[in-house]
């Protein structure tokens, strides 16, 4: 009998640990209210097709809203190997869209401009190009609480970096997170 009553202590403490987290989890945030606001954002990722093949790829951005679905704000791209120093500052526009209360989905384009310097092995002098930038991307992201979002981008660059590669395109697939001030 002492051993049953204990079993069942340890299940109903099991259970118990399983439903708290999930009942706070399940309650719906407030409407997500973006007019005015700034919301900023890190992610980290890869970008592939870069001069020097895969590259890491860290984003900052900031997106002011002027209503609850536009922003517009900037994007700073870097990406790094270990001959490869790549940064595209851009000015974007987004489009974002409320799925429900906490997953978001986002459309942006923006124009701006891409430094790359690359150091060719068993070359003694560096290659370096300037271009214009233009940064298509889609995302997603996933809203923890009022101030914290998690999600992902993937952006299509698109610019003429002729002197350093021959290609004039990058895809980068990147996640990080969002904080609204």
């Amino acid at each position: 009998m002492r051993y049953k009553s204990k079993s069942l202590l340890v299940w109903m403490g099991l259970i118990l640990a399983l439903l708290v987290p999930l009942s706070v989890t399940a309650q719906e945030p407030a409407p997500d209210v973006r007019n005015g606001k700034w919301i900023a954002g890190a992610d980290i990722g890869v970008i592939f097709a870069t001069a020097d093949d895969e590259a890491f790829g860290m984003n900052y951005y900031g997106d002011y809203y002027f209503n609850q679905n536009v922003s517009i704000g900037p994007l700073v791209q870097f990406g790094f190997t270990g001959d490869l120093f790549q940064f595209g500052p851009s000015a974007q526009i987004k489009y974002t869209m409320d799925i429900d209360n906490r997953w978001k989905a986002h459309a942006q384009v923006g124009l701006g401009f891409i430094y790359a310097n690359l150091r060719r092995p068993g070359s003694n002098n560096n290659e370096d190009d300037t271009s214009l930038l233009m940064p298509i991307g889609a995302g997603i992201e996933y809203r923890f609480t009022s101030k914290l979002s998690a999600g992902g981008t993937v952006i299509a660059n698109i610019m003429d970096l002729n002197s350093v590669r021959g290609e004039n395109f990058s895809l980068s697939f990147l996640g990080g997170l969002k904080w609204r001030f």
